[in-house]
């Protein structure tokens, strides 16, 4: 970021093109004698006036066009003789830290809670997570630090587990294969809870890295077994990720009030153990797509977010803000949340999700489509099966702005990665447009009602259910039922309103509103 300009410096690599300025120079010179023409003819005409009403005219009249020409051929002029200059810049690189732990005996002295080194193990996990460099690479590399440190002195299972979790996002399989680690070493200190915990973490961690033999109901299973044992446990930095895994899993099958649940006792155990969580535990999303009122639902994460880090809840009260219709709050706070995740992590498009979702509530779906399309581009490697989620919503958006040729690719890469219960609506819903696009309205009808079905039943996320309605009532819009397609938006509508999603509201009851007319 460039910060100030040295004007003592400035000079021309190619200084020879500076004697064309002559030539513009002298038509400015020229254009200025006309000007002083045309001023004087105007006082004459108003002196000689006859008539009581009196003109008006222009400062420049005819000639001002002439100004930007000329302009633009000195500035062209000047860009050929390559002017140069010191500048200063601003450049942000990533940091260089050095932690010197101490390995003594004197670090089992209890004058701190609960000891010096598990003090300073804490502190070791709480700087890592604090870390917000593109990938976690520095995160992940000083947890695995203070694993090895701890792990000749003693087998600490929360530790291990948090450092396989930071192994997700860069690789899902190597995350299963150290979370399986840990559960066999778990195994072999008798600790049966956790090893379940371990095991779900590393079987959450196939999913997500797109192992089709993988079931999301089994990391689900293991976690609901191991939870009346670590209840009984009392760790609280176990609970915190046995409730992560389950808030996971609950997102994945699209069950966004259990996920709201498990995210809040996440949130509740990871204070418990002293920690300040980075970030909403995916809360915010629960409360987003979930059943409950946005009202309701700004109020209660501005609670549960009192005090976390500042700015760590600013994208999910800015969406929330944005659905009740208050745009112009949430555009403010959400990209001046971004602009500083820019600035300090130094990812091209932090926070892309939530832009996206505030654009198309304030209805500017080409935006919209940005922001989804660089959350794909900057997704990291093995988030193939969360981004099939993405890339259906994209599809679906580039549909309504007419750009088909981008749809099918995106409809093709969405089954593959996944079929989890967004893709089967999503895609479902747009293939159902396609098709009737196409005029083949039976098919269509048919793929836009089992869409509506998977997100009515399967799911109760909101906006899949508000969206396959209105998606099934331009097919049947087109397929000649006006009746039937004004049932569905009124069913979209009804989403919409108890949802309290207010520019949903006004735009689905315009359009039942255009069908009653027309069918008038």
């Amino acid at each position: 970021m460039v910060t100030g300009i040295d004007a003592r410096t400035l000079g021309f690599a190619q200084p020879f093109y500076l004697w064309l300025l002559v030539v513009p120079g002298i038509l400015t010179v020229l254009w200025a004698w006309r000007v002083f023409r045309r001023r004087g003819d105007v006082r004459r005409y108003r002196q000689e006036q006859v008539l009581p009403a009196r003109e008006h005219y222009s400062l420049f009249g005819e000639l001002a066009f002439w100004l930007a020409p000329m302009a633009a051929a000195s500035l062209c002029i000047a860009a050929l003789a390559r002017p140069q200059a010191l500048v200063t810049a601003l450049v942000r690189t990533g940091a260089d830290i050095v932690i010197l732990q101490d390995g003594s005996a004197s670090m089992y002295v209890k004058d701190v809670n609960p000891d010096r080194w598990r003090r300073s193990v804490r502190f070791l996990r709480t700087f890592a997570e604090a870390l917000s460099w593109k990938g976690d690479r520095a995160a992940l590399a000083l947890l695995s630090r203070a694993v090895d440190l701890l792990r000749p002195l003693r087998f600490d299972l929360a530790l291990e587990l948090e450092a396989a979790w930071h192994m997700v996002d860069v690789d899902g399989r190597t995350a299963a294969e150290a979370a399986e680690a840990i559960a066999e070493r778990a195994e072999a200190t008798s600790d049966r809870s956790g090893a379940m915990l371990a095991r779900a973490t590393g079987r959450f961690a196939r999913v997500y890295g797109g192992d089709g033999s993988a079931s999301i109901a089994e990391p689900e299973e293991l976690c609901r077994a191991a939870l009346p044992l670590e209840e009984e446990r009392g760790d609280p930095r176990r609970a915190r990720l046995l409730w992560r895994v389950l808030a996971f899993c609950a997102n994945f099958r699209m069950q966004n009030d259990e996920h709201a649940e498990a995210a809040e006792q996440e949130l509740h155990y990871a204070r418990l153990a002293g920690d300040s969580p980075s970030d909403t535990a995916g809360l915010d999303w629960a409360l987003i797509l979930g059943p409950r009122p946005a009202g309701e639902a700004l109020h209660a994460f501005e609670e549960i977010s009192e005090g976390g880090p500042p700015g760590a809840s600013d994208f999910g009260r800015a969406t929330l803000l944005a659905i009740l219709g208050r745009i112009d709050e949430a555009w403010p706070l959400a990209e001046a949340r971004s602009e500083h995740l820019r600035e300090v992590s130094g990812d091209a498009s932090p926070g892309a999700e939530y832009l996206g979702l505030i654009a198309m509530m304030e209805g500017d779906r080409e935006r919209a489509c940005r922001h989804t399309a660089e959350l794909i581009d900057e997704a990291p490697p093995g988030s193939d099966v969360v981004m099939a989620s993405w890339k259906s919503m994209l599809a679906r958006d580039l549909y309504y702005l007419g750009r088909i040729d981008e749809v099918e690719p995106l409809l093709d890469a969405a089954r593959m990665a996944g079929w989890h219960p967004v893709e089967r609506t999503l895609v479902s819903a747009v293939e159902a447009l396609l098709l009737s696009r196409a005029g083949a309205h039976d098919q269509a009808e048919e793929r836009a009602r089992a869409a509506v079905a998977t997100a009515e039943t399967e799911t109760d996320n909101v906006w899949l259910q508000g969206w396959s309605n209105e998606d099934l009532a331009l097919v049947l819009e087109r397929g000649g039922r006006v009746d039937e397609a004004q049932e569905a938006l009124k069913r979209a509508l009804t989403i919409w309103e108890h949802k309290r999603c207010l520019p949903y509201v006004k735009r689905v009851r315009e359009r039942v509103e255009s069908l009653g007319q027309a069918q008038v």
